[in-house]
C-alpha cells in the first residue's frame, strides 16, 4: 500500500524528479540536495521509499520544501519504486535519480536545452562519473559523443550507462508503459528499448558529465548471474517488439553483454566465471571482440589477477584507476 507523507505543491512542475530509495540513509540527503539545487527550479521531487529498514525516511522528512513529496511503500524493487513515482508525477518531463547517486547543479537545465535543439527526441542522457561510497571519483562510466541513438544501437550496447543520467518526455513513458517489475535487474535497459521503438533516433547523448553514479558492493549490478538472467529475458522481449532483428546484431549484443558479465565476475573475484564469460564474449562476435579495447584491458586484468600476487595486481589497478580518474576529472 502506497502512502503519501508530504502533499504535492499546487504549482504544476515542468520536471518530475523520481528518487528511488532503499536503505540509503548515508546518501539520500546528498541526492535530494543535488535535485533541490538544480539551476532549473521548476520541478517536483518525488522520493519513493521502497520499504527501507534504516533511517532513510527520517533523513527525507528533515527537508522542509514544498517541492518534495514522500511516498512510502513495501519493498518491491527498483522497477516497482520507479513505477510508483511515475504514476503520481505531474511534470512534462521525468528524470530518475537513485537515492545513492547525485547530480551536478546544471544537469536538468542542460538536458532541457538539448530537447529544445532536438524536439524529435524522447530521451536525453548525459555522461556519468563513477564514484565510490565516499564520493571519490573512480572514472567515467561510459564515454559517448553528441549524437542520436536508435533501437539497434541500444540493443547492441546500452549507451545510457545508468538510470540517473536521463531526462525523458512523460508522454514517451506513457506510451512505452511501466517498468517491468518481473525482471530481476536492468528494468531500465528494457524501458530504453521500448522507448527507442517509438521513434527513429530518439535518444540524444549530451557528452558532458552531469551525474555521479555511486558504486557499492550491495548493488544489484554486482551480481553477474542476476545480470545474465535479466539480459536473456530482455533479449527475448526485444525479439518480440522487433522480430526482424538480425543475427549479426544479436551476436554483437551478446558479445558486449558477456564481456560486461565477465567484468562483474572479475570484480567479485570469481576468476573462473570471468574467464568463461570473456570466452563467451569472444565466441559471440570474434571480430567485434578483438577490435574493442575493453576486451584486451579486461583480459589483462583477469590474467594479472590470476597470475600476480594480490599486492602487485592491486598496484596495477590503482595506477589504471588513477589515470582514468584524471581523464574523467578533465571532462567535468
Amino acid at each position: 500500500m502506497v502512502t503519501v507523507g508530504i502533499p504535492a505543491s499546487p504549482v504544476k512542475p515542468l520536471i518530475s524528479v523520481v528518487i528511488t530509495a532503499y536503505n540509503v540513509e548515508p546518501f539520500i540527503v546528498q541526492s535530494i540536495e543535488s535535485a533541490l539545487n538544480q539551476t532549473c527550479a521548476n520541478l517536483e521531487i518525488i522520493v519513493v521509499d521502497d520499504g527501507s529498514k534504516d533511517g532513510t525516511v527520517k533523513a527525507v522528512e528533515q527537508f522542509d520544501d514544498s517541492r518534495i513529496r514522500l511516498i512510502r511503500k513495501e519493498n518491491g524493487g527498483c522497477a516497482s519504486a520507479r513505477n510508483a513515482g511515475v504514476e503520481v508525477a505531474r511534470g512534462d518531463f521525468i528524470s530518475f535519480l537513485d537515492g545513492d547517486d547525485f547530480w551536478m547543479r546544471n544537469k536538468l537545465e542542460r538536458e532541457l536545452k538539448c530537447f529544445e535543439r532536438h524536439p524529435h527526441a524522447d530521451l536525453v542522457f548525459s555522461l556519468s562519473l563513477i564514484v565510490d561510497e565516499h564520493g571519490e571519483s573512480l572514472g567515467i562510466l561510459k564515454s559517448n559523443t553528441h549524437r542520436s541513438f536508435s533501437f539497434d544501437d541500444l540493443l547492441v550496447e546500452n549507451p545510457v550507462g545508468n538510470g540517473s543520467a536521463v531526462l525523458i518526455k512523460k508522454k514517451a513513458l506513457d506510451q512505452a508503459g511501466l517498468f517491468d517489475e518481473s525482471l530481476p535487474a536492468s528494468s531500465d535497459t528494457d524501458m530504453w528499448l521500448r522507448i527507442a521503438r517509438l521513434n527513429n533516433e530518439n535518444f540524444i547523448c549530451l557528452p558532458q558529465i552531469f551525474t555521479c553514479y555511486r558504486r557499492r558492493a550491495s548493488q544489484t549490478t554486482s551480481d553477474y548471474r542476476r545480470m545474465e538472467k535479466s539480459y536473456e529475458l530482455i533479449l527475448a522481449k526485444a525479439r518480440l517488439i522487433a522480430p526482424n532483428v538480425s543475427r549479426g546484431l544479436e551476436r554483437r549484443s551478446r558479445c558486449n553483454a558477456n564481456r560486461y558479465h565477465a567484468y562483474i565476475a572479475y570484480e567479485e573475484g570469481d576468476l573462473k566465471a570471468a574467464r568463461r564469460q570473456l570466452l563467451r564474449s569472444f565466441m559471440s562476435a570474434p571480430v567485434s571482440f578483438l577490435l574493442t579495447t575493453r576486451s584486451w584491458l579486461l583480459a589483462l586484468g583477469i590474467s594479472s589477477k590470476s597470475c600476480l600476487p594480490n599486492s602487485m595486481h592491486s598496484k596495477l589497478v590503482a595506477v589504471f584507476l588513477s589515470l582514468r580518474s584524471r581523464h574523467a576529472a578533465a571532462r567535468v
